[in-house]
């Protein structure tokens, strides 16, 4: 029996991705040799599906089922569980039990990358996106992360990202390939990703790694945490960004215009907050202390 091919129209980011890729193994164990993926994603983007069985990118007139997958901004359960289910809803099957990882397969010569530094690490990621800045946490508070747990740091960093000047870690800023990325997460000697809310984050869930992550409230936990994630947050109230919409939406929830028809619902502002703290960063951001992912790191072990 030939099997039926779903496309999916995905324009978001990596960490999007990944979770994708949970959603899409969910698919396959439920309905073993039933089913194909056809990916159209942001460019640049497709390692992330690289040697996953099945599954293949780009654009498709020959696909059996079709749609855009998005954020469901009703929803309250996990990302990947949504992803799950609007897929489910694509192919008109029962929802089964969702993976509580991404998937990600490394080829044989990757897996036999060399580590980038000696000894265990951490990998650090304390960049973050131009139009995310309520994902920004204090670059002083990174530094006292690094200094005052004298752990191993290897810092990665998207190239169109901001990056604050960081002393005492490798860095690896705009240096690695999204593919030497996962390698590096994947590494034995790899101890876990100490980050904000971001792609890294994903990629270090799906292989298991200790996670330690600077969130605060833009972002529902239950959207995004993983079982045994240092998920720091305050519990400010205020929930402005949310509430602003900064997530995309279903496209019968988006405003006249433009952005209606548009294929990317991801079209509406994601760097402002009216709460701010010191430094102009979100109050829900600068509230978390150094203190307290260094306690985090310490409880997730191997300090």
């Amino acid at each position: 029996m030939s099997k039926k091919e779903i496309w999916i129209h995905f324009p978001y980011g990596i960490g999007d991705m990944v979770m994708l890729t949970g959603s899409m193994r969910s698919i396959f164990d439920a309905y073993p040799n039933e089913y194909s993926f056809c990916i159209n994603c942001t460019p640049g983007r497709e390692a992330v599906f690289e040697n996953l069985p099945d599954v293949r990118t780009g654009m498709s007139d020959s696909s059996d089922f079709g749609g855009q997958i998005f954020y469901d901004s009703r929803a309250t359960t996990h990302v990947i569980e949504i992803y799950l289910r609007q897929i489910c809803d694509l192919i008109r099957r029962p929802v089964p039990p969702a993976h509580a990882r991404g998937w990600l397969i490394l080829s044989d010569e990757e897996t036999e990358l060399p580590a980038p530094v000696a000894g265990q690490y951490w990998v650090m990621n304390c960049s973050h996106r131009n139009d995310a800045t309520t994902k920004a946490w204090p670059a002083e508070n990174w530094q006292r992360v690094v200094d005052e747990t004298r752990a191993t740091f290897v810092r990665i960093g998207g190239k169109s990202d901001l990056h604050p000047q960081i002393n005492g870690v490798r860095d690896l800023v705009k240096r690695t390939t999204l593919r030497e990325l996962i390698a590096i997460v994947r590494h034995p000697n790899c101890i876990g990703v100490v980050s904000g809310d971001t792609g890294v984050m994903h990629i270090g869930a799906a292989f298991e790694k200790r996670l330690v992550t600077v969130a605060g409230d833009r972002t529902l936990a239950s959207w995004i945490r993983y079982p045994d994630h240092h998920w720091l947050a305050t519990g400010l109230p205020c929930g402005w960004c949310n509430k602003s919409r900064t997530f995309p939406m279903p496209p019968d929830e988006l405003p006249p215009g433009p952005s209606r028809n548009a294929i990317n619902v991801l079209t509406l502002p994601i760097a402002m907050c009216d709460n701010h703290g010191p430094g102009r960063f979100a109050k829900c951001m600068s509230d978390i202390t150094a203190e307290m992912v260094i306690e985090a790191m310490a409880n997730a072990g191997k300090l």
